[in-house]
């Protein structure tokens, strides 16, 4: 309930802020986005299943995208995170990535990270995915 509650509150409050996106070392684009989320697993948030095609090991990041939207709009399209069909909605987007990296147009505000439910950092940053560089044991 604490992930629901906490991600209605942040779409009622988010605007829409314009970013450089470089995928893969690509020149980068500019994009306007209320938020990006870098997944490399279908499900986080207490059952959101924010990138339900990710592949813990397929060696790609999904990063998916919320466009400039109003908020009424986020709000009738926020259920579908729960079912996993919000990907190709209008305004939702998916881009698979192993690097990632982003800049705020506008730096001369922050911008903070939200990591694994923790702020820590903030923009520019650079995700890259090494694959296979942590042991997991499986059953």
């Amino acid at each position: 309930l604490s992930y629901l509650l906490v991600t209605l509150w942040n779409l009622l409050r988010s605007e829409a802020r314009d970013y450089a996106l470089s995928i893969d070392g690509a020149a980068a684009e500019t994009t306007r986005l209320h938020t990006g989320i870098l997944a490399n697993t279908s499900s986080t948030g207490g059952g959101m299943k924010v990138a339900p095609d990710a592949d813990a090991e397929d060696g790609l990041f999904e990063l998916v995208t919320f466009a400039d939207m109003g908020r009424w709009e986020m709000l009738w399209k926020f259920p579908k995170l729960y079912s996993g069909t919000h990907i190709g909605v209008a305004g939702i987007g998916l881009l698979r990535a192993r690097r990632l990296e982003i800049r705020a147009l506008d730096e001369s505000r922050p911008y903070p990270l939200n990591i694994d439910g923790e702020v820590c950092g903030r923009l520019p940053a650079t995700f890259e995915l090494i694959p296979r560089a942590l042991p997991v044991l499986s059953e």
